[in-house]
Formats: C-alpha cells, sequence, structure tokens
C-alpha cells in the first residue's frame, strides 16, 4: 500500500498514474502470491483499500462503476489490474510450472509418483 500512496500523490496524469500502479506496486504482491496463501476476501479487501485510496486522491469518483475500473484501457475502461484475477492467473503458472517440472524429474527417475506440488496447490489453493 505505501507504494500505491507514494504513486498517487505524484502530479502524474490519470492514465500514468493507473500505469505505475500496475507496473510498481501490483508486481510486489504478484511475487507473493505462490508463497503467502492469501484468501478471496483478503484480496478483496486489498481491491477496495485501492479504490478507496484511488477515491481519496480524486483519481476515481465515489459512485463510479467499479467493473469499469478493471477493464481494459483498449475496451474503454481504465486498465487497473484486478488482485483476485491476478493471484488465480499466477497460482495457475505456478501449477503448470511445478507439474511440468515434477513431470519431467519422474520421468528421468521412472517412478509414477515421486512429488506431491499438483495435490498439495490443488488442496492449498481450492475455491
Amino acid at each position: 500500500m505505501r507504494r500505491l500512496r507514494l504513486v498517487l500523490g505524484t502530479e502524474l496524469s490519470a492514465k500514468n498514474k493507473i500505469q505505475a500502479i500496475g507496473s510498481l506496486a501490483v508486481p510486489v504482491l504478484r511475487y507473493s502470491y505462490g508463497i503467502v496463501n492469501l484468501h478471496q476476501e483478503e484480496l478483496q479487501k486489498l481491491d477496495r483499500k485501492t479504490r478507496k485510496l484511488l477515491t481519496i486522491h480524486g483519481q476515481r469518483h465515489p459512485k463510479a462503476d467499479v467493473d469499469r475500473l478493471y477493464v481494459p484501457r483498449k475496451q474503454g475502461g481504465r486498465g487497473l489490474m484486478q488482485l483476485e484475477a491476478a493471484h488465480v492467473v499466477e497460482i495457475t503458472k505456478l501449477v503448470e510450472y511445478g507439474t511440468h517440472t515434477c513431470l519431467g524429474q519422474c520421468m528421468k527417475r521412472k517412478m509414477s509418483q515421486c512429488c506431491g506440488i499438483k495435490q498439495y496447490t490443488q488442496r492449498s489453493y481450492k475455491k
């Protein structure tokens, strides 16, 4: 949240602020998604806090449509990345990478069940 406040305190245009948030604040959270077990409620709380800070700093109207904030700019939205969607993408990529790596190791060792990353991620990140 500190990086978000720093970006919102600058004199950038609205477009550049959203881009700065996407390139400075969101990657800090995305990096920790596979390590720190964040629940959906926590991600929703962070999204609400982000929208609240945008409203306080005059970048969003209090009664503006929430969905338009997360629609890409080319489609008429603001282009902010939704933390819940980013979480799903990161976990999916992590599972695919782990499964691919695990299967490669299993093929070399000729074992049928040598690691349980798929079972772990399915158990930990079930919706």
